[in-house]
């Protein structure tokens, strides 16, 4: 775990890391769907609910400090140190959620949506220092979260929809501000059109637009790394152009273009229209493959895929920014019967990238893996 780092001597100085501890995870749903009409309105009737319990009990080391590594020179020494956790936790999560939503065919062509969830969550956690007294901390947080949408079909291979969403997600009750207040619960919404069309009868094309606002997003705050802070409100939105489906028989696609303006919309602080750490502009992926329909090599195939990702910032002050990069990735494949082989090559090319960074420092950029050969035999019964 990286401590501090000298950027003239390249001296990077660690601490010891070690983390385990055990992790419980309970979850249960029921749903109920049920038909009907009122007159010539066919509507198609959701009601669910679910429970969900996490129990957790991590420990973790940190402290200690580690022999330093140059990064111009370095020398892994591979010095292995006895374990000794300080820092504790043991936390309770029980999330309670219910939700109704009814499909109405308004017309044979014009479909509406609209839903309402609930959620409770109540968390109970404790956290203890070695040889300090247990603190404890109760959070309970409840909201609900309508959505709505529509769906328009002026023509069979076309179809229009707008949608409108929101979300709800509670802060981790042991994370406070520096007045020992609770960080508040995330809250989010999304509204988005778009345009669908069916080029052929296995391969579609759809445009959408979107606009994405989050209150409240916790990041990391730009004068600790390692705690966080709240922004006032982020937003995200763009558009997004998709192709997907079969061209001819045995040559598939999947190719989409991105683009992406997220930044601070809302702050108490300098950092209104700042860029989001690790949110590049631009993003373009394509995956084609072909498989051979028949002969003595039916059932072989290749896959090629090709991704980039524009330069995008580091961190939430945007004092330093990660460099675009080109990948891409192969496969060889094989069916036969209910058998498959496949060969995985990742970063075919060896390119060396920046995938994110974490913390919002220079000290936790993330390396793109090299190239990576995977292989996978399969047999479905």
């Amino acid at each position: 775990m990286f401590d501090s780092f000298d950027e003239e001597t390249g001296e990077l100085s660690r601490l010891e890391y070690y983390a385990d501890g055990t992790y419980k995870r309970f979850f249960t749903n029921a749903e109920v769907v049920g038909k009907f009409s009122t007159g010539p309105v066919e509507h198609q009737l959701l009601f669910g609910t679910e429970y969900r319990h996490n129990a957790e009990n991590p420990r973790f080391q940190f402290s200690n400090p580690y022999p330093s590594i140059n990064v111009f020179n370095p020398i892994y020494s591979g010095l292995r140190y006895e374990i000794a956790p300080e820092f504790f936790r043991v936390d309770n999560v029980d999330t309670i959620g219910v939700y109704l939503q009814d499909q109405i065919n308004l017309l044979s062509n014009l479909k509406v949506l609209a839903g309402v969830r609930y959620d409770y969550v109540d968390q109970f956690r404790t956290t203890q220092d070695l040889g300090e007294p247990r603190e404890e901390f109760e959070q309970r947080d409840s909201n609900f979260s309508p959505r709505f949408g529509v769906v328009y079909q002026p023509i069979q291979p076309l179809s229009l929809y707008a949608s409108y969403t929101t979300s709800f997600s509670p802060s981790f009750a042991a994370s406070l501000n520096e007045d020992d207040s609770t960080f508040d619960p995330e809250t989010g919404r999304q509204v988005e059109v778009g345009i669908k069309a069916d080029i052929l009868d296995q391969l579609s094309l759809t445009l959408a637009a979107f606009d994405i606002r989050k209150q409240n997003v916790s990041t990391p705050d730009p004068e600790n790394p390692l705690f966080s802070v709240q922004t006032g409100e982020v937003a995200s939105r763009g558009a997004e152009l998709n192709l997907g489906g079969e061209i001819l028989p045995g040559w598939n696609i999947a190719a989409s273009y991105t683009y992406l303006d997220a930044f601070v919309s809302q702050d108490n602080t300098d950092i209104v229209g700042n860029d989001l750490a690790n949110a590049p502009d631009n993003q373009i992926s394509l995956w084609t493959s072909y498989e051979i329909q028949q002969g003595n090599l039916q059932g072989l195939g290749l896959g090629l895929g090709l991704f980039y990702v524009g330069d995008r910032p580091g961190d939430l002050d945007n004092t330093f920014e990660l460099p675009s990069y080109f990948r891409t990735d192969a496969a060889l494949f094989y069916k036969r019967n209910n058998w498959r082989a496949q060969l995985n090559l990742e970063n075919l090319f060896n390119v060396e990238y920046f995938s994110s960074a974490n913390y919002g420092s220079r000290l936790g950029i993330n390396p793109g893996a090299p190239l990576r050969v995977l292989g996978k035999l399969s047999v479905e019964f």
